[in-house]
């Protein structure tokens, strides 16, 4: 029995043809309800921005979202203790196109603009 044994190098490269921006949005507000508006609002200028990119409001998509209470601490005396400070939503998302840095860049800079971005 005869062994051939073969070797070699390659080097592949690929261009992207999909681009993901993912987005976290994040506001604190001491009462439950303010924080889930907020955010709901927040999403709306989100969307809003990326309409008129023309995207559709449908393209940003949720990846997760919760609320969850915020404490701090402190202490008294020698005893440490925390107080609610308030709730804490954090809203993650993404949109994602094929690739054209044209576009991708435009999309960056009106974000970086964006006044939910900027709060």
């Amino acid at each position: 029995m005869r062994t051939i044994r073969v070797t070699g190098k390659g080097q592949l490269r690929v261009k992207p043809d999909m681009t993901r921006i993912t987005l976290s949005l994040e506001g604190l507000y001491p009462e439950y309800g303010e924080a889930l508006r907020r955010s709901a609002e927040d999403t709306e200028k989100i969307k809003d921005l990326l309409t008129e990119l023309a995207f559709a409001r449908t393209d940003l998509k949720t990846l997760n979202f919760n609320v969850d209470t915020e404490y701090e601490s402190y202490q008294v005396k020698n005893t440490y203790k925390q107080r609610f400070v308030g709730y804490k939503y954090h809203h993650q998302m993404k949109v994602e196109f094929d690739s054209d840095n044209a576009r991708l860049g435009k999309v960056l800079y009106a974000l970086a603009k964006c006044a939910s971005a900027t709060r």
